[in-house]
């Protein structure tokens, strides 16, 4: 159905709560339930030691914030790359593609400084020798 529709359906799931569904969104309810359970289980298996592991060992529902908070920490140790969909051109994923960034990428103060080396220092591509 619609990016909200699911958004919906995984929010209820993720908080135990029943949601109502109409025909059609059922079976959009039961993808997102699907790919939520896959997400965790991948994102349990990326970081053995953390509460995703913990909550998805014991069989118990991982908060969102707590499943967000650990693809942010596998997203910042080069671990896993959160990817996304979307088509621009249409509008289609734009607001969750820039929400993710947000959320996942670290900002201008959670990088390393650049290596740089001195202007003209010779060897290797682009060092700005004489060639």
């Amino acid at each position: 159905l619609t990016a909200a529709a699911a958004a919906a359906c995984e929010a209820a799931s993720s908080a135990g709560l029943p949601l109502l569904q109409a025909e059609g969104e059922a079976a959009v309810c039961e993808a997102a339930e699907e790919a939520r359970a896959a997400l965790v289980e991948e994102v349990a298996e990326l970081d053995p030691d953390g509460e995703v592991a913990d909550l998805f060992l014991a069989e118990e529902a991982v908060p969102a914030a707590t499943l967000a908070a650990a693809i942010r920490q596998l997203a910042l140790c080069s671990a896993a790359v959160p990817t996304l969909c979307g088509a621009s051109l249409r509008g289609v994923g734009v607001e969750p593609l820039l929400d993710a960034v947000a959320a996942y990428l670290p900002s201008a103060e959670e990088r390393p400084a650049p290596l740089l080396s001195p202007a003209g220092g010779g060897g290797g591509e682009g060092g700005g020798g004489e060639g």
